[in-house]
């Protein structure tokens, strides 16, 4: 299992307070995801916890294969299938462009992933969107690096994908915060030795 259970129920607690998330259940899947996670797994291997976060969210088990918006102080509104549709392909969208894995450094409260095989991209997720996935295979197993920034990790019927940053590539950070992570993309991060 690539989801853990926990961090799952943490993240859908924390983006029914900041936003909402939305929840597409269909007889044989469930996805669900928001600005800075997605996930999709099969209905039979689905977190528990998680399922009964989203029941007190919504005050029933999700019955229908609409896509539901979930929010705090909202009853949960149906998505336009369209919508929804865009959104799922957003986040799945794009070839694997290589792959990254976690380094031992946090940089702006981001845990950092550098591409394998030397010097190269780096990337930072947010800890609550990273909690999603198990921390062995977070910390271990390399994740690959769709387009703009998203990391991914799938296995047997679960899939997770992460939006991750990379200051460097974007115009609108600072000069000093695109300096650090191009100094920090200069270096193997993964070497072990000094």
């Amino acid at each position: 299992m690539i989801i853990n259970e926990k961090g799952l129920a943490r993240a859908l607690k924390l983006a029914y307070k900041h936003g909402g998330y939305t929840l597409i259940a269909n007889g044989e899947q469930i996805i669900l995801f928001t600005e800075g996670w997605y996930l999709q797994c099969d209905k039979d291997k689905f977190p528990r916890k998680a399922l009964a976060t989203i029941v007190e969210h919504m005050g029933t088990l999700p019955t229908t294969a609409d896509a539901l918006s979930i929010a705090d102080g909202e009853e949960p509104q149906v998505v336009m299938p369209e919508v929804a549709g865009q959104d799922v392909s957003s986040w799945e969208s794009g070839q694997a462009e290589g792959t990254a894995s976690m380094v031992p450094f946090i940089v702006w409260g981001m845990q950092l992933y550098q591409v394998a095989d030397g010097a190269g991209p780096c990337y930072g997720v947010d800890p609550v969107a990273l909690a999603v996935t198990e921390r062995d295979i977070a910390g271990q197993a390399a994740a690959a690096v769709l387009g703009d920034g998203r990391l991914k990790w799938e296995h047997d019927g679960e899939k997770v994908i992460v939006g991750a940053v990379r200051p460097a590539g974007r115009y609108w950070d600072r000069p000093w915060q695109q300096e650090v992570w191009a100094a920090l993309e200069a270096v193997d991060l993964h070497r072990k030795e000094a």
